[in-house]
Protein backbone atom coordinates (compact mmCIF):
# COMPACT_ATOMS: atom_id res chain seq x y z
CA UNK A 1 0.00 0.00 0.00
CA UNK A 2 1.39 3.42 -0.66
CA UNK A 3 1.92 4.87 2.53
CA UNK A 4 1.28 8.28 0.91
CA UNK A 5 -3.06 6.94 0.61
CA UNK A 6 -2.82 6.15 4.21
CA UNK A 7 -5.77 7.93 5.73
CA UNK A 8 -4.69 9.31 9.40
CA UNK A 9 -8.07 9.70 11.53
CA UNK A 10 -7.76 11.48 15.02
CA UNK A 11 -9.84 10.40 17.72
CA UNK A 12 -10.86 13.41 19.88
CA UNK A 13 -13.10 12.67 23.25
CA UNK A 14 -14.05 15.81 25.51
CA UNK A 15 -14.69 13.47 28.89
CA UNK A 16 -12.12 10.97 28.30
CA UNK A 17 -9.76 11.63 30.46
CA UNK A 18 -12.14 12.29 33.61
CA UNK A 19 -13.94 9.04 32.49
CA UNK A 20 -10.44 7.26 32.38
CA UNK A 21 -9.79 8.27 35.90
CA UNK A 22 -13.11 6.88 37.34
CA UNK A 23 -12.95 3.79 34.97
CA UNK A 24 -8.97 3.06 36.93
CA UNK A 25 -10.65 3.69 40.45
CA UNK A 26 -13.29 1.38 39.61
CA UNK A 27 -10.91 -1.44 39.11
CA UNK A 28 -8.90 -0.51 41.94
CA UNK A 29 -12.17 -0.48 43.92
CA UNK A 30 -12.93 -4.19 42.80
CA UNK A 31 -9.53 -5.17 43.53
CA UNK A 32 -8.80 -5.57 39.59
CA UNK A 33 -4.63 -5.82 37.99
CA UNK A 34 -3.65 -4.02 41.40
CA UNK A 35 -0.19 -5.24 42.08
CA UNK A 36 0.96 -2.90 44.84
CA UNK A 37 -0.74 -2.50 48.44
CA UNK A 38 -0.48 0.69 50.27
CA UNK A 39 -0.06 -0.40 54.23
CA UNK A 40 -0.79 2.57 57.11
CA UNK A 41 -1.07 0.41 60.41
CA UNK A 42 -4.20 -1.65 60.07
CA UNK A 43 -5.31 0.28 56.82
CA UNK A 44 -4.56 -1.33 53.77
CA UNK A 45 -5.02 -0.32 50.37
CA UNK A 46 -4.81 -1.75 46.86
CA UNK A 47 -3.25 0.26 44.12
CA UNK A 48 -1.98 0.72 40.96
CA UNK A 49 2.00 0.99 40.37
CA UNK A 50 1.30 3.12 37.16
CA UNK A 51 -0.85 5.12 38.82
CA UNK A 52 1.02 6.07 41.80
CA UNK A 53 4.16 6.92 39.94
CA UNK A 54 2.19 8.94 38.05
CA UNK A 55 0.92 11.44 40.96
CA UNK A 56 4.05 10.92 42.97
CA UNK A 57 7.83 11.64 42.49
CA UNK A 58 8.21 9.52 45.41
CA UNK A 59 6.75 6.64 43.97
CA UNK A 60 8.17 6.86 41.23
CA UNK A 61 11.82 7.10 42.96
CA UNK A 62 10.54 4.27 45.08
CA UNK A 63 9.57 1.82 42.14
CA UNK A 64 11.79 2.82 39.67
CA UNK A 65 15.15 2.41 42.13
CA UNK A 66 17.31 -0.25 43.79
CA UNK A 67 14.72 0.05 46.70
CA UNK A 68 13.66 -2.63 48.63
CA UNK A 69 10.18 -1.14 47.84
CA UNK A 70 10.30 -2.12 44.22
CA UNK A 71 10.06 -6.09 44.47
CA UNK A 72 7.55 -5.91 47.99
CA UNK A 73 3.75 -6.62 47.14
CA UNK A 74 2.94 -4.77 50.51
CA UNK A 75 4.84 -0.97 50.74
CA UNK A 76 3.64 2.04 52.91
CA UNK A 77 4.43 1.36 57.03
CA UNK A 78 6.42 4.20 56.63
CA UNK A 79 4.09 6.38 55.22
CA UNK A 80 2.93 8.55 57.92
CA UNK A 81 6.90 8.70 58.41
CA UNK A 82 7.32 10.19 55.19
CA UNK A 83 4.00 12.76 55.49
CA UNK A 84 5.71 14.18 58.54
CA UNK A 85 8.62 14.60 56.81
CA UNK A 86 6.82 16.46 53.86
CA UNK A 87 4.91 18.24 56.62
CA UNK A 88 7.79 19.27 58.52
CA UNK A 89 10.40 19.27 56.43
CA UNK A 90 11.90 22.57 58.55
CA UNK A 91 12.48 19.60 61.20
CA UNK A 92 13.50 16.88 59.35
CA UNK A 93 15.58 18.42 56.93
CA UNK A 94 18.31 18.66 60.32
CA UNK A 95 17.72 14.80 60.70
CA UNK A 96 20.38 12.11 60.92
CA UNK A 97 17.60 9.68 59.08
CA UNK A 98 17.58 12.13 56.46
CA UNK A 99 21.13 12.43 55.95
CA UNK A 100 21.01 8.41 55.64
CA UNK A 101 18.85 8.36 52.34
CA UNK A 102 20.00 7.27 49.20
CA UNK A 103 20.16 10.03 46.68
CA UNK A 104 16.99 8.70 44.96
CA UNK A 105 14.80 8.88 47.64
CA UNK A 106 16.39 12.56 48.72
CA UNK A 107 15.29 13.49 44.51
CA UNK A 108 12.16 12.26 45.34
CA UNK A 109 11.21 14.54 48.37
CA UNK A 110 12.94 17.34 46.63
CA UNK A 111 10.72 16.68 43.80
CA UNK A 112 7.32 16.30 45.49
CA UNK A 113 5.53 20.44 45.27
CA UNK A 114 3.34 19.07 48.83
CA UNK A 115 6.86 19.48 50.21
CA UNK A 116 5.95 21.81 53.25
CA UNK A 117 9.51 24.17 53.29
CA UNK A 118 11.13 27.19 51.93
CA UNK A 119 13.98 26.92 49.21
CA UNK A 120 17.05 28.06 50.94
CA UNK A 121 15.94 25.41 53.83
CA UNK A 122 15.84 23.28 50.45
CA UNK A 123 19.02 24.30 49.54
CA UNK A 124 20.75 23.90 52.96
CA UNK A 125 19.70 20.28 53.22
CA UNK A 126 20.93 19.20 50.32
CA UNK A 127 24.42 20.89 51.37
CA UNK A 128 24.20 19.29 54.66
CA UNK A 129 23.14 15.83 53.27
CA UNK A 130 26.28 15.72 50.72
CA UNK A 131 28.94 16.97 53.73
CA UNK A 132 27.95 13.43 55.52
CA UNK A 133 29.26 12.16 52.62
CA UNK A 134 31.52 14.50 50.49
CA UNK A 135 33.51 11.61 48.79
CA UNK A 136 30.99 9.81 47.40
CA UNK A 137 28.23 12.29 46.91
CA UNK A 138 29.95 15.29 45.83
CA UNK A 139 29.24 14.54 42.26
CA UNK A 140 25.70 14.92 43.19
CA UNK A 141 25.61 18.98 43.23
CA UNK A 142 24.78 19.07 39.81
CA UNK A 143 21.53 17.09 39.65
CA UNK A 144 20.78 18.25 43.49
CA UNK A 145 20.86 21.95 42.88
CA UNK A 146 18.32 21.62 39.90
CA UNK A 147 15.31 20.42 42.55
CA UNK A 148 16.20 23.96 44.13
CA UNK A 149 13.44 26.39 43.06
CA UNK A 150 15.56 29.47 42.45
CA UNK A 151 13.01 31.89 41.13
CA UNK A 152 11.68 31.71 44.68
CA UNK A 153 14.64 32.39 46.35
CA UNK A 154 15.82 35.39 46.89
CA UNK A 155 18.09 37.03 45.23
CA UNK A 156 20.54 38.38 47.97
CA UNK A 157 20.59 34.57 49.40
CA UNK A 158 20.78 33.58 45.60
CA UNK A 159 23.68 35.50 44.70
CA UNK A 160 25.82 36.27 48.01
CA UNK A 161 25.41 32.72 49.56
CA UNK A 162 24.48 30.07 47.30
CA UNK A 163 26.59 31.10 44.30
CA UNK A 164 29.26 31.70 46.58
CA UNK A 165 29.34 28.16 48.19
CA UNK A 166 32.19 25.65 47.75
CA UNK A 167 30.10 22.68 46.27
CA UNK A 168 28.31 25.01 43.81
CA UNK A 169 31.90 26.59 42.55
CA UNK A 170 33.24 23.56 41.80
CA UNK A 171 30.67 22.58 39.33
CA UNK A 172 30.65 24.13 36.08
CA UNK A 173 26.80 22.92 35.60
CA UNK A 174 25.59 24.91 38.90
CA UNK A 175 27.50 27.78 37.97
CA UNK A 176 26.13 27.88 34.27
CA UNK A 177 22.89 27.65 35.59
CA UNK A 178 23.16 30.08 37.81
CA UNK A 179 24.57 32.96 35.46
CA UNK A 180 21.24 32.05 33.90
CA UNK A 181 19.53 32.67 36.32
CA UNK A 182 21.07 35.90 36.77
CA UNK A 183 20.47 37.10 33.04
CA UNK A 184 16.53 36.32 33.99
CA UNK A 185 16.35 37.99 36.87
CA UNK A 186 18.32 41.35 36.40
CA UNK A 187 17.06 41.54 32.84
CA UNK A 188 20.16 41.58 31.19
CA UNK A 189 20.57 40.48 27.83
CA UNK A 190 18.68 36.62 27.48
CA UNK A 191 21.41 35.17 24.68
CA UNK A 192 23.59 34.68 27.51
CA UNK A 193 20.84 31.82 28.59
CA UNK A 194 21.27 29.82 25.23
CA UNK A 195 22.54 26.17 25.48
CA UNK A 196 20.78 25.88 29.18
CA UNK A 197 17.75 24.00 30.25
CA UNK A 198 15.96 26.64 32.44
CA UNK A 199 12.66 24.81 31.80
CA UNK A 200 12.50 22.32 34.65
CA UNK A 201 14.08 24.51 37.05
CA UNK A 202 12.07 27.92 36.16
CA UNK A 203 8.58 26.74 35.71
CA UNK A 204 8.19 24.90 38.94
CA UNK A 205 5.61 26.07 41.08
CA UNK A 206 5.64 26.75 44.41
CA UNK A 207 5.60 24.14 47.17
CA UNK A 208 2.58 23.93 48.97
CA UNK A 209 4.11 25.86 52.22
CA UNK A 210 2.66 28.95 50.48
CA UNK A 211 -0.71 30.82 50.84
CA UNK A 212 -1.84 33.59 48.71
CA UNK A 213 -3.58 36.54 50.70
CA UNK A 214 -4.79 40.23 49.48
CA UNK A 215 -3.16 43.29 50.65
CA UNK A 216 -4.81 46.80 50.63
CA UNK A 217 -3.08 49.99 51.20
CA UNK A 218 -3.67 53.29 51.80
CA UNK A 219 -6.43 55.40 49.96
CA UNK A 220 -9.32 57.75 50.47
CA UNK A 221 -12.62 58.11 51.22
CA UNK A 222 -14.81 60.87 50.18
CA UNK A 223 -13.39 64.05 51.09
CA UNK A 224 -11.42 62.46 54.16
CA UNK A 225 -7.83 62.51 54.81
CA UNK A 226 -5.61 59.65 53.48
CA UNK A 227 -5.56 56.57 54.82
CA UNK A 228 -2.98 55.30 56.87
CA UNK A 229 -3.82 51.83 57.33
CA UNK A 230 -2.46 48.94 55.61
CA UNK A 231 -4.64 45.36 55.93
CA UNK A 232 -4.46 41.28 54.54
CA UNK A 233 -7.51 39.65 53.91
CA UNK A 234 -7.26 35.99 54.44
CA UNK A 235 -9.93 34.57 51.60
CA UNK A 236 -9.60 30.91 53.46
CA UNK A 237 -10.67 32.45 56.40
CA UNK A 238 -12.70 35.56 54.84
CA UNK A 239 -11.00 38.06 57.91
CA UNK A 240 -9.45 41.00 57.56
CA UNK A 241 -5.79 41.25 59.50
CA UNK A 242 -4.59 44.95 60.30
CA UNK A 243 -0.99 45.95 59.58
CA UNK A 244 1.40 48.24 61.24
CA UNK A 245 0.23 51.90 59.73
CA UNK A 246 2.17 54.06 56.96
CA UNK A 247 4.53 56.03 59.03
CA UNK A 248 3.07 59.00 56.90
CA UNK A 249 -0.33 60.36 54.92
CA UNK A 250 0.58 59.60 51.33
CA UNK A 251 -1.93 60.42 48.20
CA UNK A 252 -1.63 58.43 45.35
CA UNK A 253 1.51 56.57 45.82
CA UNK A 254 3.15 53.60 44.08
CA UNK A 255 2.85 50.22 45.96
CA UNK A 256 4.76 46.89 44.88
CA UNK A 257 5.14 43.72 46.81
CA UNK A 258 8.65 42.15 46.13
CA UNK A 259 10.71 39.67 48.36
CA UNK A 260 8.55 39.50 51.60
CA UNK A 261 8.59 43.31 51.26
CA UNK A 262 6.02 45.97 50.74
CA UNK A 263 7.09 49.20 49.01
CA UNK A 264 5.17 52.57 48.82
CA UNK A 265 7.07 55.29 46.54
CA UNK A 266 6.02 58.46 46.51
CA UNK A 267 3.09 60.10 46.36
CA UNK A 268 1.90 63.67 47.92
CA UNK A 269 2.55 63.79 51.27
CA UNK A 270 -0.53 65.17 53.16
CA UNK A 271 0.88 65.83 56.67
CA UNK A 272 1.74 69.03 55.95
CA UNK A 273 -0.04 72.79 54.89
CA UNK A 274 1.14 72.35 51.34
CA UNK A 275 1.44 69.08 50.19
CA UNK A 276 4.60 68.49 48.57
CA UNK A 277 5.45 65.23 45.89
CA UNK A 278 7.37 62.92 47.65
CA UNK A 279 11.08 61.02 46.39
CA UNK A 280 10.65 58.83 49.43
CA UNK A 281 10.26 55.14 49.29
CA UNK A 282 8.90 53.36 52.55
CA UNK A 283 9.14 49.50 52.79
CA UNK A 284 7.28 47.30 55.19
CA UNK A 285 8.49 44.13 56.21
CA UNK A 286 5.54 40.78 56.35
CA UNK A 287 8.17 38.86 58.05
CA UNK A 288 8.09 42.00 61.11
CA UNK A 289 5.48 44.33 60.52
CA UNK A 290 7.52 47.46 60.42
CA UNK A 291 8.18 49.96 58.50
CA UNK A 292 11.66 51.46 57.09
CA UNK A 293 13.03 53.68 54.31
CA UNK A 294 15.08 52.51 51.09
CA UNK A 295 17.01 54.38 48.85
CA UNK A 296 14.97 57.87 47.79
CA UNK A 297 13.78 57.70 44.16
CA UNK A 298 15.65 60.07 41.41
CA UNK A 299 12.63 61.91 40.76
CA UNK A 300 9.48 62.87 43.21
CA UNK A 301 6.53 61.13 41.54
CA UNK A 302 2.96 61.41 42.05
CA UNK A 303 0.20 59.69 40.85
CA UNK A 304 2.38 57.21 38.66
CA UNK A 305 -0.34 56.31 36.20
CA UNK A 306 -1.27 59.94 36.16
CA UNK A 307 1.39 61.98 35.60
CA UNK A 308 2.15 63.50 31.64
CA UNK A 309 5.93 62.29 31.63
CA UNK A 310 8.29 59.57 29.96
CA UNK A 311 10.59 59.04 32.44
CA UNK A 312 11.29 55.76 33.65
CA UNK A 313 13.71 54.24 35.79
CA UNK A 314 14.49 51.37 37.93
CA UNK A 315 15.01 50.16 41.75
CA UNK A 316 17.70 47.07 42.20
CA UNK A 317 16.22 45.73 45.59
CA UNK A 318 19.36 43.30 45.91
CA UNK A 319 22.04 46.87 46.12
CA UNK A 320 19.13 48.97 47.10
CA UNK A 321 20.03 51.40 44.21
CA UNK A 322 18.17 53.51 41.65
CA UNK A 323 18.88 53.91 38.22
CA UNK A 324 17.86 55.82 34.76
CA UNK A 325 16.46 53.91 32.00
CA UNK A 326 15.26 55.01 28.55
CA UNK A 327 12.16 56.52 28.40
CA UNK A 328 8.80 55.27 26.78
CA UNK A 329 8.09 56.42 23.43
CA UNK A 330 5.22 58.60 23.89
CA UNK A 331 3.89 59.91 27.05
CA UNK A 332 0.22 59.16 28.42
CA UNK A 333 -2.66 60.41 31.30
CA UNK A 334 -4.01 57.14 33.32
CA UNK A 335 -2.72 54.28 31.04
CA UNK A 336 -2.78 51.11 31.64
CA UNK A 337 0.70 49.56 32.94
CA UNK A 338 1.25 46.12 32.98
CA UNK A 339 4.92 44.05 33.13
CA UNK A 340 5.06 40.67 31.50
CA UNK A 341 7.52 38.49 30.03
CA UNK A 342 10.34 40.75 30.61
CA UNK A 343 8.52 43.49 28.90
CA UNK A 344 6.52 46.54 30.44
CA UNK A 345 2.83 47.25 28.51
CA UNK A 346 1.69 51.37 28.85
CA UNK A 347 -1.88 50.80 26.88
CA UNK A 348 -3.64 53.77 26.22
CA UNK A 349 -4.57 56.29 28.44
CA UNK A 350 -5.19 60.47 27.46
CA UNK A 351 -3.40 63.44 26.12
CA UNK A 352 -3.19 66.32 27.87
CA UNK A 353 -6.08 67.61 26.17
CA UNK A 354 -8.11 64.93 27.26
CA UNK A 355 -8.16 63.00 24.20
CA UNK A 356 -7.89 59.31 23.74
CA UNK A 357 -4.33 57.78 23.14
CA UNK A 358 -4.73 54.98 21.10
CA UNK A 359 -1.32 53.32 21.46
CA UNK A 360 -0.06 50.10 22.97
CA UNK A 361 3.77 51.01 24.07
CA UNK A 362 6.08 48.89 25.06
CA UNK A 363 9.21 48.82 27.39
CA UNK A 364 11.40 46.20 26.78
CA UNK A 365 13.67 45.87 30.08
CA UNK A 366 16.38 43.51 28.64
CA UNK A 367 17.23 45.82 25.37
CA UNK A 368 16.04 49.07 27.87
CA UNK A 369 14.38 50.86 24.62
CA UNK A 370 10.76 51.30 24.20
CA UNK A 371 8.76 50.96 20.86
CA UNK A 372 5.32 51.85 20.29
CA UNK A 373 1.83 50.98 17.88
CA UNK A 374 -2.08 52.00 17.31
CA UNK A 375 -4.40 50.24 17.67
CA UNK A 376 -7.84 51.95 17.54
CA UNK A 377 -9.15 49.07 20.02
CA UNK A 378 -7.28 51.00 22.79
CA UNK A 379 -9.76 53.69 24.81
CA UNK A 380 -8.97 52.89 28.79
CA UNK A 381 -8.70 55.70 31.38
CA UNK A 382 -7.72 55.29 35.06
CA UNK A 383 -8.19 51.14 34.74
CA UNK A 384 -6.49 48.91 36.68
CA UNK A 385 -4.77 45.75 35.39
CA UNK A 386 -3.82 41.81 35.80
CA UNK A 387 -2.11 39.38 34.33
CA UNK A 388 -2.70 36.35 34.30
CA UNK A 389 -2.54 33.31 31.29
CA UNK A 390 -0.04 35.28 29.08
CA UNK A 391 -2.75 37.87 28.96
CA UNK A 392 -3.27 41.51 30.31
CA UNK A 393 -6.50 42.43 31.45
CA UNK A 394 -7.84 45.94 31.32
CA UNK A 395 -10.95 46.69 33.98
CA UNK A 396 -12.91 49.37 33.78
CA UNK A 397 -12.15 52.92 33.76
CA UNK A 398 -15.13 54.79 32.90
CA UNK A 399 -16.26 51.99 31.89
CA UNK A 400 -18.01 48.83 33.13
CA UNK A 401 -15.80 47.17 29.90
CA UNK A 402 -12.91 44.61 30.54
CA UNK A 403 -10.69 43.27 27.63
CA UNK A 404 -7.91 40.93 27.59
CA UNK A 405 -4.79 41.76 25.50
CA UNK A 406 -2.98 38.70 23.96
CA UNK A 407 0.61 39.15 24.27
CA UNK A 408 1.23 36.57 22.05
CA UNK A 409 -0.77 37.32 19.48
CA UNK A 410 -1.42 41.39 19.56
CA UNK A 411 -4.97 40.88 19.79
CA UNK A 412 -7.33 41.82 22.19
CA UNK A 413 -10.39 39.68 23.64
CA UNK A 414 -13.93 40.60 24.99
CA UNK A 415 -13.89 39.76 28.42
CA UNK A 416 -17.43 39.99 31.43
CA UNK A 417 -18.65 43.38 31.62
CA UNK A 418 -18.40 44.65 35.48
CA UNK A 419 -21.59 44.91 37.64
CA UNK A 420 -20.96 48.62 37.87
CA UNK A 421 -18.99 51.42 35.87
CA UNK A 422 -16.64 52.90 38.54
CA UNK A 423 -12.96 54.77 38.44
CA UNK A 424 -10.37 54.66 41.03
CA UNK A 425 -10.67 51.16 41.62
CA UNK A 426 -7.99 48.70 42.22
CA UNK A 427 -7.20 45.34 40.99
CA UNK A 428 -5.33 42.22 41.54
CA UNK A 429 -5.42 38.56 41.05
CA UNK A 430 -5.36 35.15 43.13
CA UNK A 431 -6.26 31.56 42.78
CA UNK A 432 -6.84 32.49 39.21
CA UNK A 433 -9.44 34.96 39.84
CA UNK A 434 -9.46 38.98 39.35
CA UNK A 435 -10.35 40.56 42.30
CA UNK A 436 -11.32 44.09 42.15
CA UNK A 437 -12.05 46.63 44.87
CA UNK A 438 -13.11 50.06 45.69
CA UNK A 439 -13.15 53.09 43.54
CA UNK A 440 -15.72 55.50 43.01
CA UNK A 441 -19.67 54.69 40.77
CA UNK A 442 -19.70 56.70 37.25
CA UNK A 443 -23.78 57.66 37.03
CA UNK A 444 -13.72 35.77 38.94
CA UNK A 445 -12.50 35.17 35.46
CA UNK A 446 -13.22 31.43 34.58
CA UNK A 447 -16.38 31.39 34.46
CA UNK A 448 -16.02 34.88 32.69
CA UNK A 449 -18.81 36.16 35.30
CA UNK A 450 -18.53 39.26 37.90
CA UNK A 451 -19.73 37.88 41.33
CA UNK A 452 -19.81 39.55 44.98
CA UNK A 453 -17.11 38.12 47.40
CA UNK A 454 -17.40 40.57 50.66
CA UNK A 455 -16.61 44.06 51.22
CA UNK A 456 -13.61 46.17 52.31
CA UNK A 457 -13.61 47.29 55.71
CA UNK A 458 -14.27 50.60 54.74
CA UNK A 459 -14.75 52.55 51.39
CA UNK A 460 -11.73 53.44 49.63
CA UNK A 461 -10.59 54.48 46.31
CA UNK A 462 -6.96 55.71 45.28
CA UNK A 463 -5.38 52.66 47.02
CA UNK A 464 -3.00 50.07 46.45
CA UNK A 465 -4.26 46.80 46.34
CA UNK A 466 -1.53 43.84 46.10
CA UNK A 467 -1.74 40.14 46.35
CA UNK A 468 1.21 38.39 48.74
CA UNK A 469 2.02 35.25 49.50
CA UNK A 470 2.75 34.04 52.76
CA UNK A 471 4.26 30.90 54.36
CA UNK A 472 1.92 28.24 56.14
CA UNK A 473 4.70 28.04 58.90
CA UNK A 474 4.65 31.71 59.94
CA UNK A 475 2.28 34.04 61.35
CA UNK A 476 2.88 36.60 58.96
CA UNK A 477 2.13 37.01 55.25
CA UNK A 478 5.08 36.89 53.13
CA UNK A 479 5.49 37.42 49.22
CA UNK A 480 8.32 36.07 47.02
CA UNK A 481 9.05 37.53 43.83
CA UNK A 482 11.61 35.72 40.95
CA UNK A 483 12.78 39.77 39.49
CA UNK A 484 15.00 41.09 42.11
CA UNK A 485 14.44 44.59 39.73
CA UNK A 486 11.33 46.97 40.14
CA UNK A 487 10.64 49.32 37.25
CA UNK A 488 9.08 52.77 38.48
CA UNK A 489 7.48 54.32 35.36
CA UNK A 490 5.88 57.55 35.94
CA UNK A 491 3.24 56.15 34.41
CA UNK A 492 3.05 52.12 36.42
Amino acid sequence: MDPCAVEVRHYEEGQHSSSLLLRLNTLRQENILTDVVLCSGTTQIPCHRNVLMSSSPYFRAMFCNDFMEKQRSKVGDDLCGIHMAMKSFSDVSTSEDLRERLLQELMGYLDDDSLCTEEEQVFESLVAWIHHDPISRRGAISDLSRKVRLRYIHPTYLFQFIANNSLIQSCTLCTELLESVRCLMFSVDTACIKGVDLKSVWVAPRRCTYDDMLLVVGGRKNNEQTSKEALVFDEKWQKWQWLAKLPVRLYKASFVALHSVLYVLGGLTTNTKHGQVSRTVYTLSLKTNQWRTAEPMLQPHFAHQSLLTDNVERYNSMFNQWEPMAPIPEAALHPAVAAINQRVYVIGGEDAMQNPVRLIQVYHISRNMGSKMENRTVKNVSAPTVVMDERIHIIGGYTRRMIAYDTKTSRFIKCAKLRERRMHHSATIINHNIYVTGGRYVSGHDTDTWTCKGSLPYKRFDHGFLTVTRTLMMSCPRTMSFCPDMLLNSLS
